[in-house]
């Protein structure tokens, strides 16, 4: 198995990685990024900015929140919303920021390794794909992995009862009654989205 050399190997494909990858590669350095099989885009895309923006953004037109001024405080587009509804919504616009991620990365010449990274050695790096493991070589790396949820191991987060931010779409349907633990952003974004009880599905 023959390594394929870098001057600048990324890990992690999220906003950081992505903006660290493409500076180098308009410096006229061959880059790769590595990120694991289902994280194109990073955390970003995937379980923060964008799926909890574009959640927002569907809870608001699907209440017909933003045209309640002009048609009246009556005024919905959906009787009832479900989690379908939401999911589907937020999956039209994941897709299509990996979309662009993957057209920044073509458009600028870098190579993308689909896989999980673990250094061999100060200059080498294993990444085992779903069928193939790689052998990447680069002169420098940019560790840029990003972030998850924190899960204490004695709370036992199951996707149904206990969930964490990035669980969400893992439920049935939407809760009538939900505790929210934390009041930073996620948790006031959520807290404020979940709020209107007559407009869940029963």
């Amino acid at each position: 198995m023959n390594p394929q050399s870098y001057d600048l190997v990324v890990i992690g494909s999220g906003p950081a990685g992505q903006k660290g990858a493409i500076a180098a590669a308009k410096l006229g350095k061959r880059v790769a990024v590595v990120d694991r099989n289902d994280m194109l885009g990073g955390v970003c895309i995937h379980g923060g900015t964008v799926p909890s923006k574009t959640l927002r953004e569907a809870i608001l037109h699907l209440t017909g929140f933003r045209h309640r001024s002009f048609y009246g405080a009556d005024y919905v587009v959906r009787d009832r919303i479900s989690i379908h509804d939401l999911a589907s919504r937020v999956a039209q616009v994941t897709d299509r920021e990996i979309s662009v991620v993957k057209d920044h990365f073509r458009r600028n010449n870098i190579d993308f390794f689909n896989g999980s990274a673990r250094f061999v050695d100060p200059h080498t790096l294993e990444v085992e794909g779903l069928d193939q493991i790689y052998v990447v070589r680069g002169e420098y790396f940019l560790i840029a992995c990003g972030t998850r949820p924190a899960k204490h191991p004695d709370i036992p987060f199951d996707g149904k009862q206990i969930l964490a931010s990035d669980q969400f779409f893992q439920m049935d349907e939407i809760p009538k009654e939900l505790i929210i633990v934390g009041g930073g952003v996620i948790g006031l974004e959520f807290a404020s989205m979940l709020a209107p009880p007559r407009m869940w599905d029963s």
